[in-house]
């Protein structure tokens, strides 16, 4: 399965392949619904289908309240996942400016039983 959503500005892209998903940019949609409505959908077809291990490389440049709601269904969907014997790793970047984005992966890594690699980047 390939599928892309491209980022607007208000909405990170999203890049799936097998074995591999990629969450890029800033999470600020004033309609949340609709774009984790369809991410969540793709993401659940997504989790059906998938054959091995799957790596998940998130890196938000900002991300609001209510999108933070929402990556909890993510990473839910994950869970699930995980829970049927496949392989997930969540790899957490942020960059070294950002001690809130930081905690904020750390948070979701508590709440999850999904392995977490946090990896810090250079401030551009």
């Amino acid at each position: 399965m390939n599928r892309v959503l491209e980022s607007t500005g208000t909405t990170p892209s999203v890049k799936i392949r097998e074995g591999h998903i990629k969450i890029l940019g800033r999470s600020i949609p004033t309609h949340n619904i609709n774009f984790y409505h369809e991410l969540l959908l793709i993401l659940e077809n997504y989790a059906v289908t998938a054959h091995n291990g799957t790596i998940v490389d998130i890196h938000f440049e900002y991300i609001n309240c209510h999108s933070e709601k929402y990556m909890l269904k993510v990473f839910s969907i994950f869970e699930k996942m995980k829970q049927r014997g496949k392989k997930v790793v969540i790899n957490w970047h942020y960059t070294t400016d950002d001690e809130p984005m930081f905690e904020l992966g750390q948070i979701y890594h508590s709440l999850t039983e999904i392995p977490f690699n946090f990896i810090v980047n250079k401030t551009a």
